[in-house]
């Protein structure tokens, strides 16, 4: 029986292992083919993070800067901003997945959970990316279930880590609000141990802090206009519906460019079939049951939401809709004991391998070029032009400047500026660099530049770095 045992760790380490190297190749920050300015911010505040403003990603007052800020003590003790980041990546991951785990203890979920973790669906890898909020989002509400699942919230400690864990998930991501509401309709005995008279206090401490906290960084943060309004217009919702129902039907069509998509969908459609038919033999355990009303909860959340449609309806807003329906999938067949062993674990082996090869063929597959935005290898041509300051459109500078050591950005349009502090260092350095992509159709001679009293003049031909078109300017003394 040890035997077994010791086998079976090995197998499980030597597959986490597999995982890890498929993992950085694929979505690491070091290696993803559609790294941008988005991923790089997190980047840059984990390298210059000011705690007292920063608590959110940078020009928002939305997604909170857990990752950043964890990564900022990283920096402290040498890492760069990039390689923090990426050292985050598969930090959070590797905790989030065994906290899943850790749910039950079947060993024969550990290959559909560790793939789901790492391997998300093409049109969700923003769950294992930075500069979003899910890495945390993800982490804070396994945590919050792993406390009431294991019973642990009875203790004072996990009395005051409840409440504070859940401001600390809301604060990532307001989306949180979904599991939290699934906390609460599926586990009330559970939660109201945390107000025994024993437990109040370090509940209420729980709480106070937590709320202070949100408060605060509610507080410093930049105010956004365009999320004024939390809930969308009926005609914006119905027009959000109808998005997605022509994408599905298109889906089902096989007229996406997206081939392992359309599989994946008759592989659902065949996994609702199976349900349906086994209906009297599935058993909703509570663990399930939370999976599947915390989908419903953050889909029904997302579609009222403003930000879904100031966004332009994106599906990458679902992504803890569609990980949470596809975790019911795994852990309901796993507690029905009145199916066959083949049953119970079959369909989410091949989900998951059909989720994570659908994010795998689009990373491997294409090039993920976005025009009029810098490929990695044409950001690195330019790390190599030595110490820069560059002035560009929103998506051509972050990302160059979390790439290399000696640059310092300036985005040329101030809503694009994502923040305002030592803006005038991009005119202290050796060269000058004007990215014309994204921004001008010529570059002209002289330049002036919004909102920092400086004109600089042209003094080198246009050049190129792949498709960027560039050229070098000096300042002109300040207006």
């Amino acid at each position: 029986m040890r035997n077994n045992e010791s086998l079976h760790k090995v197998w499980q380490f030597a597959l986490l292992g597999l995982v890890y190297i498929l993992f950085y190749h694929s979505f690491s920050m070091f290696s993803y083919k559609g790294f941008n300015s988005d991923h790089a911010i997190h980047m840059l505040m984990a390298e210059d993070f000011n705690f007292a403003v920063d608590w959110y990603f940078w020009g928002q007052n939305r997604l909170g800067s857990f990752v950043p800020f964890l990564g900022s003590f990283l920096v402290k003790l040498g890492f760069n901003g990039f390689s923090a980041i990426v050292f985050l990546q598969y930090a959070l991951l590797t905790l989030s997945f065994f906290i899943l785990y850790r749910l039950t203890n079947n060993k024969w979920l550990f290959f559909p959970l560790l793939i789901l973790t790492f391997f998300p669906h093409s049109e969700f890898k923003n769950q294992v990316l930075s500069g979003h909020p899910y890495l945390a989002q993800i982490f804070f509400c396994n945590f919050l279930l792993l406390l009431l699942v294991r019973n642990k919230i009875k203790s004072k400690w996990g009395a005051f880590l409840f409440p504070f864990v859940c401001f600390l998930a809301i604060w990532s991501s307001e989306i949180s609000i979904a599991s939290i509401l699934a906390f609460i309709i599926i586990f009330p005995k559970n939660l109201l141990q945390i107000l025994n008279r024993k437990n109040l206090l370090f509940t209420l401490l729980g709480l106070g802090l937590g709320l202070v906290f949100l408060l605060f960084a509610k507080n410093n943060s930049v105010i956004n206009q365009n999320f004024d309004s939390r809930f969308a217009s009926l005609s914006d919702i119905l027009t959000g519906l109808d998005k997605l129902v022509n994408l599905i039907l298109d889906t089902a069509l096989f007229q996406s460019n997206k081939f392992p998509h359309s599989i994946l969908f008759y592989l659902i459609v065949t996994l609702v079939a199976f349900l349906i038919a086994q209906r009297k033999r599935l058993r909703f355990s509570k663990l399930s049951l939370f999976f599947l009303v915390s989908s419903v909860l953050s889909f029904g959340l997302i579609i009222l939401s403003n930000w879904w449609t100031f966004a332009e309806y994106p599906l990458r807003y679902f992504i803890p809709s569609f990980l949470n329906l596809a975790l019911f999938v795994v852990f309901l067949l796993a507690g029905s004991a009145q199916l066959k062993s083949i049953f119970q674990y079959t369909p989410s082996y091949l989900l998951s391998i059909s989720i994570a090869l659908s994010g795998l063929y689009l990373t491997f597959n294409f090039a993920l070029d976005v025009p009029n935005r810098a490929t990695q290898q044409e950001m690195k041509e330019i790390c190599g032009k030595g110490n820069l300051g560059i002035i560009g459109s929103y998506w051509n500078t972050y990302c160059i400047q979390a790439s290399c050591e000696n640059v310092k950005v300036l985005p040329y349009r101030p809503y694009a500026r994502r923040y305002s502090r030592n803006k005038e260092l991009v005119f202290e350095q050796d060269s000058l660099m004007v990215i014309q992509n994204g921004l001008f159709d010529t570059l002209s001679d002289t330049l002036e530049i919004p909102r920092t009293g400086f004109t600089i003049k042209k003094v080198s031909e246009n050049e190129k770095a792949g498709r960027l078109v560039y050229a070098f300017y000096k300042p002109i003394n300040p207006n």
